[in-house]
């Protein structure tokens, strides 16, 4: 940020007249007195901060004798929680007092910065702490408001012009221990919402403390723009102008995998009705090599979620939603589910597991890596819950796992998909099986006609093309998207006549008839057959939505460029 302002002011210095006093030292001591501030928990980024600042103010002066005792940064760079603040009673006396007291502490503030006599900033730091104290009220935790009562008080500011954050990525599932805490930020923040991460607060925050027309530029997860538990926050932003939004998942130059970082850069204002994102594929030369698009504010408005879909995919996407319904229109509350164990239940499953059936109270137990598209594959070890095991069965003879969800595995058939992958994997479950991190959809009476046609599409080039492009900020790592009930249940179905449908089923149980052989995963010339129906099913896909070869080109294309 500094160097921003150096370079703008140098540029500057032609046209206001070049005299002794424009030199890059003296832009750095006034914009560490002036424009800087910081706050991190950790103090030792704090201390490394406040060298860095020094630093870069001898780095370049050549005249030793020009410069001038280090600034105190004491009050400028600080150690706090940004999060939490103090309640400030006002009204009346007390409005006189907190007036009074705020000057006199900016006062002795800015003669502790540039005190060079040890002792006398002593004094000055003893007064400055015990007037926080009596504003406080003996409240030790860090406050924007009066560690920085300058940057809010000014009449023409009012906030920072810019706030800029790289915040911590914790989600609050993870902080059982600071349950009081939990609450306590519950209060304050509108975004802490279900079961929000930390980051999100941060902007928040962000928000609260920039004056009219600031700038927020924070680095984050992209995972806000779309999950649940980001709608607080995304309600907030699209009050303001969203002056761009800089995608760096796919940039795999710089960034571990997981991270996914999004640039977030929003204005305190209502000027903008559209948004621009830009997607990076590397991390070189990033202000040049990215593909833009533009996509209307209000859309994520109407939506609630701010998806990074290219306009040209968008007009395919609205093409195949018109002629569809939503999974979630069709299937029933309960069809979907999910097998995972609760998080304080994970690790006593394995209590359960064993490597043979024993009793009738048993079933099969499959993980993501046991499903393949139409096919479970039993011919492997299983890792879960601290195990390793082959073709393992969990028993429920202790009642485990409630009655009601006992008949929900045993329920056939149901479709299963897997909850972590590159794509959608769907695989017909005729035996009932215990799951980890797989979905399922039971078939029940409404759609008993057309489970196959369903498992078709689910499997199918087009559904992996609308998955990836309706839910770009759920990755976790590499191409791996972290699938839920929410994201399957946005997939389209459109209804089809009965003749249809039997071309559909027709494929479909010629490639069960295959997959069911005990040879299959290994016989090479079954699983080039299971291809060559797969490559009928997508044409036949295609066709149903009316597809032209330039739309199935782009769903190709696609597709390709991901494998």
């Amino acid at each position: 940020m500094m160097n921003e302002i150096i370079r703008t002011r140098n540029a500057l210095t032609p046209y206001v007249g070049k005299d002794g006093e424009r030199t890059p030292y003296n832009f750095k001591r006034h914009a560490i007195q002036n424009s800087l501030y910081g706050v991190d928990i950790d103090p030792g980024a704090v201390e490394i901060a406040k060298l860095r600042l020094w630093l870069s103010l001898i780095v370049d002066e050549e005249d030793i004798k020009q410069i001038k005792p280090l600034p105190n940064l004491d009050y400028k760079i600080m150690r706090g929680n940004s999060l939490l603040g103090i309640q400030k009673e006002r009204g009346g006396m007390r409005d006189m007092f907190y007036d009074h007291s705020m000057s006199e502490l900016e006062k002795l503030k800015q003669l502790h910065l540039s005190e060079a006599n040890s002792n006398q900033k002593k004094k000055y730091k003893e007064k400055i702490d015990e007037l926080i104290s009596q504003i406080t009220h003996g409240h030790r935790e860090f406050d924007f408001e009066v560690y920085f009562s300058e940057v809010f008080r000014s009449k023409d500011r009012g906030g920072f012009d810019v706030v800029i954050a790289n915040p911590p990525y914790i989600r609050i599932h993870k902080q059982e221990q600071n349950k009081n805490i939990k609450e306590l930020i519950k209060q304050m923040y509108v975004s802490a919402y279900k079961d929000f991460d930390y980051y999100v607060l941060f902007i928040e925050k962000g928000l609260n403390i920039l004056r009219k027309d600031g700038v927020l530029t924070y680095i984050t997860p992209d995972k806000y723009l779309v999950r649940e538990y980001g709608s607080k926050i995304r309600s907030l932003i699209l009050q303001y102008s969203i002056v761009e939004l800089f995608d760096l998942s796919r940039a795999t130059d710089i960034f571990e995998a997981a991270t996914y970082p999004l640039i977030s850069i929003i204005q305190k204002n209502n000027k903008l009705d559209k948004i621009t994102i830009k997607i990076a594929r590397t991390i070189r030369n990033l202000t040049e090599q990215y593909k833009e698009i533009v996509i209307p504010k209000q859309r994520c408005i109407d939506n609630d979620r701010i998806e990074i879909i290219d306009p040209l995919f968008d007009k395919l996407i609205a093409k195949i939603f018109s002629q569809s319904s939503k999974l979630s229109e069709i299937l029933e509350d309960g069809q979907l589910f999910c097998g995972t164990p609760r998080a304080k239940d994970y690790h006593s499953w394995s209590k359960h597991i064993t490597s043979a059936k024993k009793t009738d109270g048993c079933l099969r137990l499959l993980v993501c890596s046991n499903i393949q598209p139409y096919v479970i594959n039993h011919k492997k070890k299983v890792r879960t819950v601290g195990l390793s095991i082959f073709a393992p069965y969990f028993c429920n003879n202790k009642k485990m796992i409630s009655e009601t969800r006992w008949q929900d595995f045993s329920f056939t058939p149901k479709i299963l998909i897997r909850g972590n992958d590159t794509r959608i994997t769907a695989v017909l479950d005729e035996e009932g099986s215990v799951f980890i991190g797989v979905y399922a959809i039971k078939i029940y009476a409404k759609i008993a006609d057309d489970y196959k046609y369903l498992l078709a599409l689910l499997n199918s080039k087009l559904y992996q093309w609308i998955f990836s492009v309706q839910n770009p900020s759920i990755k976790i790592g590499g191409e791996f998207f972290s699938i839920n009930a929410p994201h399957i249940l946005r997939l389209p179905f459109k209804q089809i006549a009965s003749g249809q449908r039997v071309d559909f089923n027709k494929l479909v149980d010629k490639i069960l008839h295959l997959t069911k052989d005990d040879d299959y995963l290994e016989n090479s010339a079954k699983q080039a057959k299971v291809r060559d129906y797969e490559k009928q099913i997508d044409q036949l896909v295609y066709n149903l939505y009316a597809l032209t070869p330039k739309e199935i080109k782009i769903v190709e294309s696609e597709i390709s460029r991901r494998q």
